[in-house]
């Protein structure tokens, strides 16, 4: 019996030191980034490359594109909607490329009805934090409370994160994703550095319920974070409600006015990377 004991002991002990290899893993590498873009001159920029690969966009709609991520203090999701085939999940990606940001693209499933399907899970069975990609990204860079971010406490080295949730609409968005944009609005106003204020927009990692403090973990979505989401509005999706929509910058997609040759995004893609630069937090 006694042997047993000890067994089990040794076992919850090392389930305890690889309770976070999962949440730990660094999903992008480090990078050198540049400190300062000049706006105007990135936007004509962007819409000439766009254009001399055959994307067509309305500059308006690039503009507000633009306009609504630099609200994310105050309105922290921009959607994108309209018919499918208007480039929605494109010009992010693009976006992205082009000022470069690190970019992650998150597949919305109609299944979804929790903030776990976001940011992953605790497995009792295992001992082990079942970590997503996003959850992966937003501890690989949050400079408070994961130690080995602290090299990205100077705002010139802080990289630009862009998520986009694809139809997002495909689930009830205030199922899984209301928890989030509440803690993202709460964060307005308040002063990160302050262990105490920052608490109230941090988000608790699920853990085993008999976890102490130190093997806990807490996480603070920074503004170095974008947040996008697509939605088509047909019978197969869900409507987004008045919370959302309030926390929210729409911007909807017409029918096209003209149609183009099929254009070249990987040429496009090609000519951003060619620079290797990076915007940072402070740049941005």
């Amino acid at each position: 019996v006694a042997r047993g004991v000890l067994s089990e002991a040794d076992k919850t002990r090392e389930m305890n030191i690889e309770r976070w290899n999962d949440l730990d893993r660094p999903l992008f590498a480090n990078q050198v980034n540049v400190g300062r873009v000049d706006e105007g001159r990135f936007l004509e920029q962007f819409t000439t490359l766009l254009n001399e690969h055959g994307f067509i966009f309305n500059e308006r709609h690039v503009h507000a594109f633009h306009t609504g991520l630099k609200c994310a203090d105050i309105s922290p999701l921009v959607v994108l909607a309209g018919i499918s085939g208007t480039g929605k999940s494109l010009l992010p990606e693009l976006y992205a490329a082009a000022l470069g940001m690190n970019f992650l693209p998150v597949a919305v499933q109609p299944r979804w009805d929790s903030p776990q399907d976001l940011f992953g899970f605790y497995n009792y069975m295992e001992g082990r934090y079942k970590a997503t990609e996003l959850s992966r990204l937003l501890w690989q860079f949050d400079r408070y409370n994961n130690q080995t971010a602290n090299r990205f406490n100077d705002d010139k080295k802080l990289p630009m994160n862009l998520i986009l949730l694809d139809e997002m609409n495909l689930a009830r968005v205030e199922y899984y994703f209301s928890d989030l944009l509440s803690k993202l609005e709460i964060r307005h106003g308040l002063n990160p550095a302050d262990d105490e204020s920052r608490k109230k927009a941090e988000i608790e990692i699920e853990s085993n319920a008999s976890a102490n403090n130190e093997q806990t973990r807490r996480l603070f979505v920074s503004l170095n974070n974008l947040f996008i989401g697509t939605m088509n509005e047909d019978e197969t999706t869900q409507t987004l409600s008045e919370k959302v929509i309030d926390r929210a910058n729409v911007i909807r997609f017409g029918r096209p006015q003209q149609l183009a040759a099929i254009p070249n995004k990987e040429a496009f893609l090609t000519a951003c990377n060619g620079n290797r630069k990076k915007i940072s937090f402070a740049g941005w």
